[in-house]
């Protein structure tokens, strides 16, 4: 769960396992996050190449998070067939998720997180949620980085919002994120087969294409003196 109020959503590692299991679940699926935390359980099961994602069942104290994290179980758990056939419970859960999500995106992918310094006070805006439409320059919060300066945090992009900060503590203000199309998610399918993966290194300079690098699902990099290294999970 989350400080924030909204939409509750699907972490996962961009691998195509846990995109079909969030597809299955429904909740928007978030992607590009769990490359952004570090250390977090979901990143040690996607090392060891198990199928895994995160459910945030949306704000902390609202009654609904438990139901959402109920009716997302059930439908994780019957898309890996382990419930009976025509469960009774499976389409009540499907109606809990489709109201959850609303008109909330399908999928997107995190363009933006907002650090916030050590030392400096954050207040993010009231009214912000999961999934909030955000336009480039909008106003979202202030910040404190010394007693006698205070600014106005403004959206570097257009999006939608994400677990903005309403508590005490925490390290990140809020996330943008984009959405994502069918299209390039469908793209990104097809090409992580072994032997198009192959020609990634008969293509000029794509080494420095990080777009195209997350097609294919390589989203980790490490850099190591003039060369670079990427990693993807597996898929």
């Amino acid at each position: 769960s989350t400080s924030g109020s909204g939409s509750g959503f699907s972490v996962l590692p961009d691998a195509v396992p846990a995109r079909r299991l969030a597809r299955a679940i429904g909740l928007p699926a978030v992607l590009g996050l769990e490359d952004r935390i570090e250390g977090p359980m979901l990143t040690w099961c996607a090392s060891q190449g198990d199928t895994a994602i995160v459910v945030e069942g949306g704000e902390r104290d609202a009654p609904t998070a438990r139901t959402v994290q109920h009716a997302a179980t059930l439908l994780a758990l019957d898309h890996l067939g382990v419930l009976p056939e025509n469960h009774a419970g499976i389409e009540d859960a499907r109606r809990l998720i489709d109201r959850t999500r609303g008109d909330a995106p399908r999928v997107v992918e995190i363009n933006h997180t907002h650090h916030i310094p050590r030392g400096e006070r954050f207040t993010m805006d009231p009214g912000w949620f999961n999934f909030r439409p955000v336009r480039r320059g909008e106003p979202l919060a202030y910040a404190v980085p010394s007693p006698d300066v205070e600014r106005v945090v403004a959206s570097p992009a257009a999006g939608y919002m994400l677990m903005p900060l309403y508590q005490e503590i925490g390290e990140e203000g809020f996330f943008l994120c984009r959405r994502v199309s069918r299209t390039w998610l469908l793209v990104s399918r097809l090409v992580r087969r072994k032997w198009i993966e192959r020609a990634l290194v008969l293509l000029p300079g794509v080494r420095s294409i990080a777009r195209l690098l997350r097609v294919f699902g390589y989203r980790r990099h490490s850099p190591s003196g003039a060369s670079t290294a990427w990693f993807r999970r597996a898929q």
